[in-house]
């Protein structure tokens, strides 16, 4: 797994951490930050570049160009690298741009910065330019790989990076949702085809309602940057911003059937999370052994492993549903 300093840090702590290399000459050559690729993770970076890319001998002003510039991701000692076609892949022919800016000499004098957002997104082909890039890196030069999903890295990259992973409040569903997504698992336990099947498809209307979301917001925060973006990577950043709210989504689901299992087990009713949905989940509890609870979370965390390898969501969620008790 990824080599950590701790098992898990808030921001201000994995920012300290980094900065402290930086100021004792210990910085790393690559890290691994684990964390939400527009959250947590990438928050703990622009400060970063703020750091590295600061123009003023206090460093990290946040006012000068180089931080400007870093903050916007437009600094030209940065390369920002991240999944732009419809494939949310990062391909190897990215992997040789990169390459070919952080081996030209630096335009301020300092430090090079190569920034990898949702760097699992790497394919094999990529993932080796890469790390031949890792093995004989320029001098003066860090990577940061942001990921949600470091063991999709390749073991050999993890092995020449630091990683820490950047704890943090985990995002919630919108109430609307959150009570669309309780409503189809309340009435879950039928073992019908029609009744597993309708379920399975309002789950996916719910679905088509976050990606529209996923894709407004995205469309909106372009709308108020002074960056131009095409559409490719307007799509590539609604895509990517779908995915988390779809992994939210799928916690959420995982939730209500844990707060099923430790009923089943003898806990007290104060540990359940969804105390608002108590009454429905004490009924399933009710009706449910511990192998067949333990049976649905298993399913529904193949329906989610199935959706990250892009298997399609209908396909996925009719199979699941009806497996689901």
């Amino acid at each position: 797994g990824v080599r950590r300093e701790c098992s898990a840090m808030k921001l201000e702590e994995a920012y300290n951490l980094l900065r402290h290399g930086y100021e004792s000459g210990k910085l790393a050559q690559a890290y691994i930050v684990v964390g939400s690729v527009r959250g947590n993770g990438c928050e703990v970076v622009d400060r970063m570049l703020e750091l590295l890319l600061c123009t003023e001998a206090s460093h990290g002003c946040g006012e000068c160009g180089g931080c400007r510039s870093g903050r916007e991701h437009t600094h030209p000692d940065l390369t920002w690298v991240e999944p732009q076609k419809k494939s949310r892949s990062i391909s190897i022919d990215q992997v040789r741009d990169l390459q070919r800016r952080i081996f030209q000499t630096s335009f301020a004098g300092g430090w090079k910065v190569c920034v990898v957002a949702a760097a699992d997104r790497l394919g094999l082909e990529a993932s080796n330019a890469f790390l031949k890039i890792l093995e004989e890196p320029p001098g003066r030069t860090v990577f940061f790989l942001i990921t949600d999903s470091p063991q999709s890295l390749l073991p050999t990259i993890v092995s020449r990076c630091q990683g820490f992973v950047v704890g943090g409040e985990q995002e919630s569903l919108p109430d609307d949702w959150r009570n669309m997504l309780f409503s189809i698992l309340g009435a879950l336990g039928a073992r019908d085809v029609t009744v597993s099947l309708g379920l399975a498809a309002r789950l996916g209307g719910l679905l088509e309602l976050m990606k529209r979301a996923a894709l407004e917001e995205v469309t909106a925060a372009a709308g108020e940057s002074t960056l131009d973006e095409d559409d490719d990577t307007l799509e590539a950043r609604a895509s990517a911003r779908y995915r988390e709210l779809r992994s939210c989504l799928f916690r959420h689901m995982l939730l209500w059937y844990r707060d099923i299992l430790i009923l089943i087990c003898g806990a007290d009713e104060k540990v359940v999370v969804n105390q608002d949905c108590l009454p429905s989940i004490q009924a399933r509890a009710r009706v449910l052994d511990q192998r067949k609870a333990q049976r649905s979370i298993a399913t529904i965390e193949q329906m989610y492993r199935q959706m990250e390898r892009n298997v399609p969501e209908a396909l996925a969620l009719n199979a699941g549903f009806g497996r689901l008790l």
